[in-house]
């Protein structure tokens, strides 16, 4: 055998054994890489199962780092030229990659990669000689992500694909034997696009590992020496707003001064109404949640509310006061926190701040529908006094007029007591009116026109008659008057058993009503009587203040 012959003998088995050995490498690479990805796997469960800081939903910018291999499948190739195999035997470039993304519109995202695979390493035998060579690729990628899942899923799982494209520069180190020894480096750069698929794992808010599955197609073109695909992995931090999936469009103070002498009204009366719009493509589940700190009971829940993909809803808001909200000595200015939870699978949450004013527990608008809040027949106080009255005048009727002789003894009770009537002050248009409760003005001894229908009211609704306030806005005049009317429980066709002047009382809800003028307590109570039955006949008969509005009769319950 002569010298040529051994020699290249020689080489092809060195080729031979190199290609085994670069199998070998790949065979251990692709071992490892299983191991990785298995490990990745197991790693994702365990973290996810414990991730209770994951609501399912990626933030608006994240920036990662991924671990890759990448083998471009048309590099290895085979064929037989005589009696002599030709082949390319190729090992996976490992490398990795920068990760970049931001949010487009809801579940798609634009992504931007850079990074490099490290080294191929092949080697081939060919009719004119041998060469062996190491290769890297060095991509600039830019494209688009979407997740398969809507957030309504609220998964801490997110499979998505993705797609784009780029410019890759590949280098590349060759040896060759020809007629000898003979070394070159070379670079050039190709368009090319992938489209992947992958998964993320949300491990919190701000964390998440993946995994990725791309196929490049370099030169557009499938026969590419270098398209293939590549497999990686990495973790990646989140920054930035989750995807709204609500938007509040408008906030609309309804009550912004709070008199706690209304607090039962406000109970069933909104503080505010928030308009919120569905921003995605699915129904969203709305609960509002309203809180003024240091005055409200407790937190009120609006209940959750469906809003519809790209509608808008109206959601009143509302606050839980209770009786010690009568505790306010002062006026204060308070918080009305509104905290927004929309749920689709995951819940997002937004909190809006108004300002809003506590009045004092004395304090009244003005407003004559609200003044029936200051009226306590409940209070032990006032239910004691009213009985004590009545069991010292030893109230007994043949005629059926319990109620008219109740109400007489009982004003009759807080003539003789020495209480005196005190005039309204002249207060401006801006300030509110201060109104004493029954036990207030009880122990003051004196009131001035809403204090004795207040204290009159509540003694005659704890025992049970009906009463209403006459309000008088006179426009000849500057200032408004205020009398009460009871309910005498009887009916009109026995009014004589009262009077025999059909004008001295009232029929109304078919019973007959007695007017009483309380500023008149210093005197009896005919004289009150007589007053507030000549008022109501003058303004709101004579002077048609009934039919023209600026008469008004309220019923306090």
């Amino acid at each position: 055998m002569n010298k040529k012959k051994i020699d290249l003998c020689l080489q092809f088995w060195k080729i031979v054994l190199n290609d085994i050995l670069s199998s070998l490498r790949v065979e251990i690479q692709l071992m490892n890489f299983r191991k990785t990805i298995y490990t990745f796997i197991v790693s994702i469960g365990f973290l996810a199962f414990n991730s209770i800081l994951a609501q399912g939903i990626s933030r608006s910018s994240g920036i990662g780092v991924r671990a890759s291999f990448w083998k471009p499948h048309n590099l290895a190739s085979q064929e037989n030229v005589g009696t002599f195999p030709i082949k390319t035997s190729v090992g996976s470039g490992e490398g990795g990659y920068l990760y970049y993304y931001t949010r487009l519109k809801e579940s798609w995202y634009l992504e931007m990669l850079f990074g490099t695979t490290g080294s191929i390493v092949f080697s081939k035998i060919g009719t004119l000689g041998t060469y062996s060579a190491e290769m890297s690729v060095t991509p600039l990628l830019f494209g688009a992500r979407n997740d398969l899942l809507s957030l309504e899923h609220g998964s801490i799982f997110q499979p998505y694909w993705s797609f784009g494209g780029g410019m890759h520069w590949i280098s590349m180190a060759k040896s060759s034997i020809v007629q000898g020894i003979d070394t070159d480096v070379g670079s050039k750069s190709q368009l090319g696009i992938y489209i992947g698929t992958g998964l993320n794992a949300l491990l919190s808010s701000r964390f998440a590992l993946n995994a990725d599955l791309k196929y490049h197609l370099l030169e557009f073109n499938p026969e590419s020496e270098y398209s293939g695909f590549e497999y990686a992995f990495g973790i990646t931090y989140m920054w930035g707003d989750n995807p709204e999936i609500f938007r509040v469009e408008e906030v609309k103070i309804i009550v912004q001064n709070i008199y706690p002498s209304y607090y039962q009204f406000y109970n069933t009366y909104p503080l505010a109404l928030v308009k919120i719009k569905n921003m995605v493509s699915y129904a969203i589940e709305v609960n509002i949640v309203t809180d003024i700190k240091g005055f409200s009971e407790r937190s009120h829940e609006s209940g959750f509310k469906k809003i519809n993909p790209g509608e808008t809803e109206d959601i009143q808001v509302y606050a839980i006061f209770g009786k010690n909200l009568l505790f306010t000595s002062q006026r204060e200015e308070a918080i009305l926190d509104i905290k927004l939870e929309a749920r689709a699978g995951a819940t997002q949450t937004k909190t809006v701040s108004m300002n809003v004013v506590i009045h004092s527990k004395n304090a009244w608008n003005g407003e004559i529908d609200r003044l029936k809040y200051f009226l306590t027949p409940d209070d032990e106080k006032v239910m004691n006094l009213s009985r004590k009255i009545l069991d010292k005048n030893q109230i007994i009727s043949d005629t059926g007029i319990n109620n008219f002789a109740i109400a007489k003894s009982i004003f009759n009770a807080l003539s003789d007591s020495g209480l005196t009537y005190l005039n309204d002050p002249n207060i401006p248009f801006y300030k509110d009116d201060y109104v004493q409760y029954a036990t207030e003005t009880i122990k003051k001894g004196t009131g001035d026109c809403d204090d004795l229908v207040i204290l009159y009211g509540s003694l005659l609704e704890s025992i049970g008659i009906k009463t209403a306030f006459v309000e008088v806005k006179d426009p000849e005049k500057n200032i408004a008057h205020l009398y009460l009317l009871f309910d005498s429980g009887i009916p009109p066709e026995q009014g004589k058993l009262i009077s025999t002047n059909n004008k001295s009382y009232i029929i109304r809800k078919n019973s007959i009503w007695i007017p009483v003028e309380t500023t008149l307590v210093q005197r009896r109570f005919e004289e009150a009587w007589k007053s507030g039955a000549l008022s109501y006949l003058e303004e709101g008969i004579l002077r048609s203040g009934l039919t023209q509005g600026w008469v008004n009769i309220i019923d306090i319950y």
